[in-house]
């Protein structure tokens, strides 16, 4: 019987190492060369890191036309929680956009229509109108100061502590909707709550390192890569482009998804009186935490 093991052991292609006697490297697949009808892979070795950072997927090559097509690099843990975050953040936004807009026909999470607005009443010379939309603004930007101001004084604890003030604010902005009377209805509310995404947004580009509340800048950048993906194979060499691919696909997924979620709701009559907003504020606390 020994006899016959040993003879399998030695008749076999692969050798038979113990695992604590194996060399502690991992293969990365250089450009493969052509045999017989199709490609195979050349593996070179390298030492891993012992932090396991990185592991790069293998080249595919087309048997046809000889090009040669990478696959993108796995994510470090690291990034995976900042992916996440990224998506979870969009996906709030998105659900608070579509609120925003079936409330106050207007946005309090992005500046730009309201830029627009507010140039075109000037040059129409609507003063109260002027002067509404240029407070929604000064109201944002004010948010924007008080996190860089918290973030200056206390930046390991930033994050919780924009986690306490969210919910207050957008409590606080469900509590004006109820007692305003109805032509004064928007303006308080509007600066309450671009006066809360204004932090929120400064939390999302701090510690995520991108725009959450807008897909245009995504949308082109993920367009850009994909073509190059394609056409020149240049995405999966690159490993800050490998995580932007993720990144733009996490905040235009998570925007649609989240604006989706709000529409169902809407359809449904859910989530459309007084504490709307106040449970999105909740949600984004308690993403705020998980982050932390």
């Amino acid at each position: 019987m020994s006899r016959l093991v040993l003879c399998f052991f030695f008749s076999s292609s692969v050798p038979v190492v113990p695992r604590h006697l194996q060399p502690q490297t991992a293969p990365i697949h250089t450009y493969p060369s052509t045999h017989r009808d199709g490609a195979v892979f050349i593996p070179i070795y390298r030492p891993v890191d012992p932090e396991m950072t990185r592991v790069f997927s293998t080249c595919v090559a087309s048997s046809t036309s000889g090009a040669v097509v990478p696959s993108l690099p796995l994510l470090t843990m690291q990034e995976m929680t900042k992916i996440r975050f990224t998506a979870g953040t969009a996906f709030l936004t998105g659900w608070a956009d579509i609120f925003f807009y079936y409330h106050f026909k207007t946005f309090a999470t992005m500046l730009t229509g309201n830029t627009l607005w507010a140039s075109l009443a000037v040059a129409e010379k609507r003063i109260i109108d002027a002067l509404y939309y240029i407070s929604v603004i000064a109201s944002y930007m004010i948010g924007i100061g008080v996190f860089q101001c918290v973030n200056i004084r206390y930046r390991r604890q930033s994050m919780r502590i924009c986690a306490a003030i969210i919910p207050v604010l957008f409590a606080l902005g469900d509590v004006a909707i109820s007692v305003a009377t109805p032509n004064r209805r928007l303006w308080i509310p509007v600066l309450i709550f671009s006066n809360a995404f204004g932090i929120i947004n400064s939390v999302a580009t701090e510690f995520s390192g991108t725009l959450t509340n807008v897909t245009t800048g995504h949308l082109t950048k993920l367009t850009t890569l994909i073509v190059k993906y394609f056409r020149q194979g240049t995405v999966g060499q690159n490993k800050s482009s490998t995580f932007s691919v993720y990144q733009n696909i996490s905040v235009v997924m998570g925007f649609c998804g989240g604006a989706t979620f709000a529409g169902s709701m809407l359809k449904r009559g859910l989530l459309t009186g007084i504490g709307t907003f106040t449970t999105i504020g909740v949600c984004y606390s308690g993403l705020f935490l998980w982050k932390a």
